[in-house]
């Protein structure tokens, strides 16, 4: 923490360099807290408090837990954080949200309330339009007045006046270095088709589209393959792009690619599902807590195990470490009626030892389909020698195994998530992890 830091200036600054942050602030207090109402904090995606104050230990871990929550889904929340007895009179159990208020337990002696609004402040989401079409010239011109950072990639030769994009990119290669949420649609039109399309696959983003009829992309996915370029990625471009709203002109077509655009970008902010699935995916979203019968510092060296982790993992066949924040593994699942041998890459990043870690990963099961996503594990102290674990998952599934539904998929999860929590509390009850 950095106090001497004025927090609106840094606010500023942050919000022009377009860098993500949480500003947390004390809305209200009862009894007697460390920070009072009005106090207000900036956290960063790496758990550092940057500037500000919210209060000590008794707030800081909670406030974490829900800062990286609402960067990892982009949304507010409240937290409330009260002594035991109080959210026992409330009927609440920590951990648990209720009328749009996260509950959690306020362990310190002074056993006060603090109720703390945490707001995420996100880069604009960005918008990489692949190619010099009357057709992407429309979608830069629509997408910036909606909140878009819009980079356009192209040959400048193509153009007789430049669009007033964000960024501007000679050729089709972007930079996709912005650090945001990424959309990317090809609106080559005959233009360097392949090249763009290939580019494209090659970024990751939450939707990939292609300007152009299905025979077309189909036409093209059999070239890039023979390329050497990932099926499954050629499999995740929507051909063609964007709803059917019988758009005729280069401008509707461009309101009905951001309208899909839109779906995805708002998925889940409004409570009511918006088609939570698309052809061919799945997009599931699952948090939870597990209390284990073991101190916070024991957990947190298994949870960084590869010997542990592989032993808990329900069907993990191999789980090598190829760095202190990178392993490989191999799993194999059954899910309904399919079985698959997952090979993917796993990721541990946001680091704040012992507390919390986002885990991050990526695999792929032939033509089973294949799943990644991210889960932001916290522990905190819930008693002597006991720790509270909170998780909060986001997955994206693809393939034959999207086919299956979001239901099935769900419990299937569920399932082996209890089961490696029950594993891991086995395993630490029998073996503690050494140091």
């Amino acid at each position: 923490m950095t106090a001497h830091v004025d927090v609106l200036d840094l606010m500023s600054r942050l919000k022009a360099a377009e860098e993500p942050f949480v500003l947390a602030t004390v809305v209200r207090t009862v009894s007697v807290t460390a920070a009072k109402a009005g106090a207000k904090a900036i956290i960063r995606p790496d758990g550092r408090i940057e500037a500000g104050w919210i209060g000590g230990g008794c707030a800081r871990g909670a406030t974490l837990k829900a800062a990286r929550e609402a960067l990892a889904d982009g949304q507010s929340r409240l937290v409330s954080i009260q002594p035991e007895n109080l959210l026992e009179e409330l009927g609440v159990k920590p951990g648990e949200d209720r009328d749009g208020i996260n509950f959690a337990r306020n362990m310190c002696p002074s056993r006060g309330t603090m109720d703390i609004f945490v707001e995420p402040v996100l880069p604009k989401p960005v918008l990489v339009v692949i190619g010099s079409s009357p057709v992407a010239q429309a979608l830069v011109e629509q997408a910036r007045p909606l909140g878009y950072h819009v980079t356009l990639a192209a040959p400048l030769s193509h153009f007789d006046t430049m669009p007033e994009a964000d960024n501007i990119v000679d050729g089709f290669v972007p930079d996709a270095s912005y650090r945001a949420r990424r959309f990317v649609i090809v609106s080559t039109q005959g233009k360097g088709d392949e090249a763009a399309l290939k580019a494209a696959v090659a970024i990751e983003a939450e939707y990939h589209g292609f300007v152009g009829s299905r025979r077309k992309m189909a036409s093209l996915r059999e070239k890039l393959a023979a390329q050497g370029v990932v099926a499954e990625a050629l499999d995740r471009v929507k051909a063609p792009a964007g709803l059917d709203i019988g758009g005729i002109t280069p401008e509707e077509i461009a309101l009905s690619i951001l309208a899909e655009i839109t779906i995805e970008r708002r998925r889940g902010q409004r409570g009511a599902p918006i088609n939570q699935q698309r052809k061919g995916r799945d997009f599931m979203d699952m948090n939870g807590q597990e209390r284990i019968e073991a101190p916070v510092e024991t957990v947190w060296r298994a949870l960084n195990d590869p010997e542990t982790l592989k032993l808990c993992i329900p069907g993990c066949e191999a789980l090598e470490k190829q760095s202190d924040t990178n392993m490989t593994a191999t799993v194999v699942l059954k899910i309904g009626p399919i079985k698959a041998r997952f090979d993917g890459e796993v990721e541990l990043i946001n680091l704040d030892p012992p507390r919390a870690y986002t885990i991050s990963g990526e695999g792929k099961g032939g033509i089973a389909g294949f799943a990644k996503g991210h889960a932001d594990v916290s522990l905190a102290e819930d008693g002597p020698g006991v720790t509270m674990l909170s998780y909060v998952v986001k997955a994206d599934v693809g393939g034959r195994i999207a086919q299956l539904g979001g239901r099935l998929i769900d419990s299937t999860a569920r399932k082996l998530a209890g089961q490696f929590f029950t594993n891991l509390g086995e395993r630490l009850a029998v073996q503690p992890v050494q140091a």
